[in-house]
Order: C-alpha cells, then sequence, then structure tokens
C-alpha cells in the first residue's frame, strides 16, 4: 500500500522524568489512521517513546514505541499480564467478563504471570513440539494448492476468504483436533472476541460462553476417544490431573483463536504489500529462496498484531524519562517498533533483503508466541505458493481502497480483492 508522508520528528525534550501529559485518544476507528499509524507512533518516539493516551470503548495507558523500550518493557517483571493488577480505571471502563462458563476463557497465557503462566506453558510446549509442526508441512502445502485451484477456477477472488482465513482455519483444526465443519461457529465467536473492545460487553459473554461450552465438550470426546493431536494430549494431561478443565479449555481457546487470527494477517497485509509493488513481487517469484526472509519483514512491517495485548504495572516504573504508576496500563505497541529508525535503517521501505531478525512481531520474553514457528511455515507456503501458481495475481482495486479493521490490537485488511487467470499459470 501507498505509504503518506510521515511528520518531522519533533525535537527531543531535555532529560529527566516529566510528568504525564493530558491524554489524547488514539484514533483506533479512524480508517486513515489505521492504514498508516507511523505519522502518530514517530511523533510519540520523537518525544521520548511515551505517551499516554485513551482508548475508545477501552481504558487509557501508556503507548511505547521505542524498540528498545518495547523489548525492555515485554520482558520487565514489573510487568503483569494480569488485570488484577489494573488501576480503577481499567476495572471501571473494560467490559465485565464474568460470565458463569466463559469466566476461564480469559486466563490464558496471556493474561497470567509466573508461576501460572510457567506451568501451563511447559505443558503446552510439550505437545508444540518442532517435530508435530514439521510433520504438518505437507497437509499446509496441500490445502495451498487446493486452494490456489479454486482461485484459478474463479478468476480470483477475496485472498483473505477465499485463501487466508480456510487455511489457517484447516491448519489450527487439524493440529488442535477441532472438526472442520465446525470452522463457522468458532470463526463467528472469534471475530466477537478478537474484537472485545469494540464488541458489546453482553455479546462477549454470548460468544465466550458458547466457545467455552464447545471446548468442554470436545475435551470430553478427546478423553473419551484420543486421536494423537495437540488438543487430546492436553486431554491426556488433563486426565493426569496435570491440568484442570479450565486449563485446558482456555489453552484451546487461545490456540484456536490466535493460532488463525494470526496467520490470516500474516498473508493477507503481506500479500498486500507485495501487489502493491510489482517489482517486489518479481523479485520474490525470480529468487524464492528470499522468501524464508521476506516473511520475517513482512512481519517487522506490517504484522498481525499492531499492539500487545495490555500490560499492568505492579509498582512504579520509570522508563524513557517517564514515571508509569503503579497500575497504569501499558500497550507495547509493536508496529511501532519495527518501524524505529534507531534500530531500522530507513524504517518505512518494504526491503525484502533487510535481515529483520529481531522483530518483536511475536513479542519478546516470557510472553513469546508458542505458536511462531507454525506462523513462520504457513506463511513461506502461503507466499511461496502463491506467487509460483499465479504469476498473474493482481489486486481487483486500487492499493489505495484496501481498507484495515478497525481495533486496537490485531492489524488486519477487511477484505483482499484480486484477480487471476489460469491461461497465464505456469
Amino acid at each position: 500500500m501507498t505509504e503518506p508522508r510521515t511528520r518531522a520528528p519533533r525535537t527531543q525534550p531535555p532529560p529527566g522524568p516529566r510528568p504525564a501529559q493530558a491524554a489524547d485518544s488514539i484514533p483506533v476507528h479512524d480508517r486513515e489512521f489505521k492504514r498508516f499509524p507511523h505519522a502518530l507512533y514517530d511523533e510519540i518516539r520523537a518525544g521520548g517513546g511515551l505517551r499516554r493516551l485513551d482508548v475508545p470503548d477501552g481504558a487509557p495507558g501508556w503507548f511505547v514505541t521505542g524498540y528498545e523500550q518495547a523489548r525492555a518493557l515485554l520482558a520487565d517483571p514489573r510487568m503483569s499480564k494480569d488485570s488484577a493488577y489494573g488501576g480503577p480505571e481499567w476495572h471501571r471502563r473494560q467490559p465485565q467478563r464474568d460470565g458463569d462458563s466463559s469466566r476461564p476463557l480469559f486466563r490464558h497465557l496471556l493474561t497470567l504471570d509466573a508461576p501460572e503462566h510457567t506451568r501451563l506453558r511447559a505443558t503446552v510446549q510439550r505437545e508444540f513440539t518442532s517435530g508435530r509442526v514439521r510433520a504438518m508441512r505437507p497437509l499446509v502445502q496441500a490445502v495451498a494448492d487446493d486452494l490456489v485451484d479454486g482461485l484459478l477456477e474463479r478468476g480470483g477472488g477475496d485472498l483473505l476468504d477465499d485463501f487466508a482465513f480456510p487455511m489457517a482455519l484447516m491448519v489450527i483444526c487439524a493440529l488442535l483436533g477441532v472438526p472442520f465443519e465446525d470452522r463457522t461457529e468458532f470463526k463467528a465467536w472469534s471475530a466477537v472476541l478478537v474484537a472485545s473492545e469494540q464488541a458489546a460487553p453482553q455479546a462477549v459473554l454470548a460468544a465466550g460462553d458458547a466457545m467455552r461450552g464447545y471446548l468442554a465438550d470436545l475435551l470430553r470426546r478427546k478423553v473419551a476417544e484420543p486421536d494423537g493431536t495437540l488438543y487430546s494430549g492436553l486431554a491426556r494431561s488433563f486426565t493426569a490431573g496435570e491440568l484442570t478443565e479450565e486449563d485446558v479449555v482456555s489453552m484451546g481457546f487461545l490456540l484456536l483463536v490466535a493460532g488463525h487470527e494470526t496467520t490470516v494477517n500474516l498473508v493477507g497485509n503481506g500479500m498486500a504489500e507485495l501487489l502493491a509493488r510489482p517489482a517486489h513481487a518479481r523479485t520474490l517469484r525470480a529468487e524464492p529462496e528470499l522468501i524464508p526472509g521476506a516473511v520475517e519483514e513482512f512481519l517487522r512491517y506490517a504484522g498481525s498484531l499492531e499492539i500487545a495485548t495490555p500490560r499492568f504495572a505492579k509498582e512504579d516504573v520509570e522508563i524513557g524519562g517517564v514515571r508509569i504508576a503503579r497500575g497504569d496500563t501499558v500497550y507495547v505497541v509493536l508496529g511501532a517498533a519495527g518501524h524505529d529508525p534507531a534500530r531500522w535503517p530507513d524504517p518505512h521501505a518494504l526491503d525484502l533483503r533487510r535481515d529483520a531478525t529481531g522483530h518483536l512481531a511475536f513479542g519478546h520474553g516470557a510472553h513469546y508466541c508458542v505458536g511462531a514457528p507454525l506462523a513462520r511455515m504457513e506463511g513461506r507456503i502461503a507466499f511461496e505458493t502463491l506467487l509460483r501458481r499465479l504469476p498473474s495475481l493482481r489486486l481487483a482495486v486500487p492499493a489505495e481502497e484496501l481498507t484495515v479493521r478497525p481495533g486496537l490490537i490485531m492489524r488486519g485488511l477487511e477484505r483482499l480483492p484480486v484477480r487471476c487467470t489460469a491461461e497465464e499459470e505456469r
């Protein structure tokens, strides 16, 4: 997509702690902002890297945009993922997630600290092995090829609904052992829960209750009939007394929802950037060995998560000359960290030959994404297959008409219309 000009950096403020600024609002519903938010992020970084902003339909907090500051806070033990440490404003303005059955969904790896986080992560990593991920490569390739066949038959379509979403859903369903025919239901639940800051509280509760009931029933089925899938492995840990039902359900929820949303956005965002730059697409077709590194560059440039799920200060913390008070909410802007010129030369340029390792798209520290190897594999196969089999693939609308979904955490397009012709397949 065309990159609008960014604002000129402001003069750096003098050193030393500064008082909190008056809260402005982050325009998460503004389409132009969502399309290229880095004018604001650059401005915050030039002013020291932290600014307190209000969040429509959410809670105010500190937005962190510098790479080193972001990396430090992601691994800082004084920052908690448990909202119990949030201040009064957080609890007053957040949707009440206290449905009788949906409550466990919101206590998972992204909302827990050690030692509970450590216990759960160790259990899921025992099942989420590199060998299991590698063994799925033939399935991922077969799914990608089948979906490309469909695009060719139709002469194009929506690259999200007709390729990225079904590919990611089929793969995560196969990994967990979830019947793919149930995808319509949990895709709808997922859409509400991922964008919970925009959804009505009752809609969040209803989707959570439905998802919780589904996953609890699936657990009972895996206990009765083990099938060697990841969820079956978690069911085995439940039977052995290592995990509670709530543990398994919350883990299933996180893997099912995050496991497909992040892959969809990786493929969608990356392909949108490529198709808006035909020369870049030609480069990857001519040099497919660049694709693994290009995936890392897509993650740096326009990753699936724009902002990490919130953290809460367990005590007063000073960083970047700003005092974060106990109970304050902290939003680490992963997308802004990926565009910090102190870490990445010419950061607003998409450079397929850049060494983008070290980006924070999958987080950092104890909460680093457990599914990162699977997302990388899916991304590499998706880009390679689309570029190899669809040399005529092109946008069906001008790049500037592509819109990013509103919201705070995720970064993903609403639609990605494309055209392709079977006659040019090679």
